[in-house]
C-alpha cells in the first residue's frame, strides 16, 4: 500500500496526510467498489457519495476481437468503471457485449481510451 499526493504529473508519496486531503492510495482497489472513506479510527463516519445531477445519455458497446482476451476485457472495464463515478458498465449477454453508458461523447471517448491503455498488449476491442 502506498499513500501519495498528485501535482500535475508527478506524484510524491507521504506518510501522513490532514483530514480531508484529497489523496492517491495504491493497493486498495480490491475492496473498494465505487468510493470509501478510509480512516484509522474505528468511530469514523463514512463520507456520502456523491449525487450527480448528470444521467448517462451516450452508449457504446464494447467487445474482444477475440474471445481468449474477455477476462482481460472484463478486468479492465471494472478498473474504468472504479475510478469513474459517471460510467455506467453494463454487459449484454444476448449480444456478447458490454455496453459502456456516459455522460456524453467526449466522456464515453476518454473511458474507450482508458480502457485501451488498461488493456495487456495484443488485446484488440472494437468499440
Amino acid at each position: 500500500q502506498r499513500v501519495a499526493l498528485q501535482m500535475g504529473d508527478r506524484q510524491t508519496a507521504v506518510d501522513a496526510v490532514a483530514a480531508g486531503s484529497t489523496v492517491l492510495v495504491a493497493g486498495v482497489s480490491a475492496a473498494i467498489a465505487k468510493t470509501a472513506t478510509l480512516c484509522d479510527a474505528a468511530a469514523t463516519w463514512p463520507v456520502r457519495t456523491l449525487t450527480f445531477s448528470v444521467q448517462p445519455v451516450v452508449s457504446v458497446t464494447v467487445k474482444v476481437v477475440q474471445r481468449a482476451h474477455q477476462a482481460a476485457l472484463v478486468a479492465a472495464l471494472a478498473h474504468v468503471s472504479r475510478a469513474n463515478q459517471l460510467l455506467v458498465v453494463e454487459h449484454d449477454a444476448e449480444l456478447g457485449v458490454h455496453v459502456l453508458r456516459g455522460a456524453g461523447e467526449l466522456h464515453v471517448d476518454v473511458c474507450v481510451a482508458q480502457l485501451r491503455e488498461r488493456l495487456p498488449a495484443g488485446v484488440d476491442v472494437r468499440v
